[in-house]
């Protein structure tokens, strides 16, 4: 949940004025969906995917594009869907009601247009029956006014405060809209009814309704009382939960049921790839993104140790690349001696992995004309492996490490050139290499990774050159026949594959060609339920996804270890300000920039990622 804070700061002669969030480690929201309807085709509107089906009122309507495929619109007055009052019954004290709306108009218009009714029949007309058990509107047909959300049992109407200023859409650009409730209070405070858009809180109201009201009016969606309020707004993917919801962070996932993973997923974003990348991490399914590694350098390429106790990366912030490691909790940050290492390009392709029973490292160890490392987490032990000779000479590039099934082998992606790419194993003991993708199955494999009971690969590759890469899956076999589970086509591409969940789903880079546009994505094992975990939100860009089945609570920028960002970090940090390295208000954490004082520099930096991102 997120909170508001205010606080005035003063340092170097001026005076800010800061507004920002508390973020929380994890959600504990739990609860059913009792209905889900597409909303996308008469087809979908007649059969629910969950619970009861819906039906149309009049014939004058129809489906066009929306936020997950088609969905509703009217296209003359009188024109509205329904669900069954049965629904009512289950939601009287608590639930949430959310779907996309794509717009058609910026706004309503006063005594034209001038109230939508995305939820409920606002004064009814037309013979709808006037109001509705539950109601969520835009507009307020005179002032033109913004969202309301309405609760409304034995003749008595409780409602947010409609927001003073109007919200202008943008016409086509679907946005997200929800009303929960609670008559207990949401999430512990003493809101009873909250209006969201785009996950955000934009009306709340304390006030009671009656739960055990006499229930009379079915469930209305698409309405609008005024002769010119049709053909304005399109409605999809109507869920109501049996609780109040407050993250909508997984509003982009069309299926509610999807079994998402639990634990925590890692990646490297930015806002302004690829410069400026830093480690985030979120939960399995998506939710509650939240920054954890936190430099002006670019960190990149995480990786969870198999056992879920540390966290792997690589970073330039020494001005050269090498490897640093820091314990999920937080604790216990620290570069990996002698580790330093160059590549070609200007992003590194799984620089770095564990070994199975997470004491050792593989690494990238030396520059563009090849070279494994395998280092102890301490820097001890370390041993370079040449490339040279593999593949009849002919590979002798590394883009790409990771562990085998067992400790004694490595999986390596060898480029020989651009069109010329293949998945190699390597034997420690026996310093032999195996070609893995032959070059006619196919040749350009990249980015592989050896599932988690070491039966199978899945790697990356593609048909041809006009194509970006598709995911694959083979046997842990040498030339075993591959099987494709994405079929993304000319314009998508998927890179940097991990099995997770016991080999049930793969997570993976999503990019759109020609663009910087990275994306984490989702896939079960089998190739079924494609899902984007990071649809463009901030960070606008997702790269190396990396998963365990742990819970990680660290938040960088948490000072004083309580797994929260809020007012008494920003103490801390006005405290360390000035400080240095032996003074007693020196904070380590507080140092972004590692120079050995905690500078305006580093506040500015703790700003912007936990205030301007949030």
């Amino acid at each position: 949940m997120k909170e508001k804070a205010f606080l005035f700061f003063t340092a170097f002669g001026f005076m800010m004025t800061l507004v920002f969030c508390t973020l929380s480690c994890s959600y504990a929201e739990t609860g059913n969906v009792i209905l889900w309807n597409k909303l996308g085709s008469d087809q979908e509107v007649l059969e629910s995917e969950i619970g009861e089906n819906g039906s149309m009122v009049g014939s004058n309507y129809a489906y066009e594009s929306a936020q997950h495929g088609n969905g509703y619109i009217r296209k003359a007055v009188g024109q509205y869907l329904k669900f069954p009052a049965s629904i009512v019954e289950q939601i009287k004290s608590r639930g949430t009601i959310e779907l996309w709306i794509t717009p058609k108009v910026p706004k309503p218009v006063p005594y034209r247009y001038g109230i939508f009714g995305f939820i409920g029949a606002p004064y009814g007309h037309y013979g709808v029956p006037s109001e509705s058990h539950f109601g969520l509107k835009w507009g307020d047909t005179v002032t033109g006014r913004g969202f309301e959300a309405s609760i409304m049992f034995n003749g008595v109407t409780i409602h947010t405060p409609v927001e003073s200023e109007q919200f202008v859409a943008e016409v086509g650009g679907p946005f997200h809209v929800a009303m929960s409730w609670d008559i207990n209070g949401i999430a512990g405070t003493e809101d009873t009814l909250r209006v969201y858009r785009d996950g955000e809180i934009v009306g709340s109201t304390t006030n009671l309704w009656d739960p055990q009201g006499e229930v009379e009016k079915d469930i209305i969606l698409g309405y609008g009382p005024d002769s010119g309020g049709y053909d304005k707004f399109i409605s999809d993917n109507l869920i109501i939960w049996d609780y109040a919801k407050t993250d909508f962070s997984d509003r982009f996932n069309e299926d509610p049921t999807f079994p998402f993973p639990d634990g925590t997923i890692a990646f490297a974003g930015s806002d302004s790839y690829p410069d400026d990348m830093d480690i985030y991490i979120m939960n399995g399914n998506g939710s509650d993104i939240r920054p954890f590694i936190v430099h002006q350098a670019n960190d990149i390429s995480p990786a969870f140790s198999p056992d879920g106790e540390k966290l792997v990366f690589v970073s330039d912030r020494s001005s050269q690349w090498a490897i640093y490691i820091i314990n999920t909790d937080g604790t216990d940050f620290h570069k990996v001696p002698d580790s330093e290492f160059s590549f070609q390009g200007d992003i590194v392709n799984n620089a770095v992995n564990w070994s199975p029973d997470s004491q050792k490292l593989i690494y990238m160890a030396t520059d563009n004309t090849g070279g494994l490392g395998i280092i102890n987490l301490d820097g001890s032990g370390k041993t370079i492996l040449t490339t040279e000779g593999v593949g009849d000479g002919l590979y002798n590039t590394v883009y790409g490490v990771s562990w085998g099934a067992t400790s004694d082998e490595l999986i390596v992606h060898m480029l020989a050139s651009v069109w010329q790419q293949n998945i190699f194993k390597y034997s420690i003991s026996n310093d032999t290499w195996t070609q893995m993708t032959l070059d006619n199955t196919p040749s350009h494999a990249m980015d592989a990774a050896v599932s988690i009971s070491g039966q199978n690969i899945v790697f990356t590759r593609r048909a041809d050159v006009s194509q970006l890469y598709d995911l694959y899956t083979m046997e842990n076999l040498p030339g075993a026949q591959s099987a494709n589970l994405t079929y993304l086509g000319l314009q998508e591409g998927a890179f940097y594959p991990e099995w997770i969940n016991n080999d049930e789903q793969i997570i993976f880079s999503y990019n759109i060609k020609g663009t910087q546009q990275w994306q984490t994505g989702i896939i079960n094992a089998d190739g079924s339920n494609f899902k984007i975990l990071t649809p463009l939100s901030p960070p606008q860009y997702a790269m190396y996804p990396t998963w365990t089945s742990k819970t990680v609570c660290h938040v960088k920028g948490d000072l004083n270890g309580d797994s929260i960002i809020d007012d008494s970090d920003f103490i801390l940090l006005r405290a360390s300000l000035g400080k240095c390295t032996g003074d007693s208000a020196y904070n380590l954490d507080a140092d972004y920039d590692e120079d050995g004082c905690v500078s305006f520099s580093d506040y500015s930096t703790w700003y912007r990622r936990y205030y301007l991102k949030r």
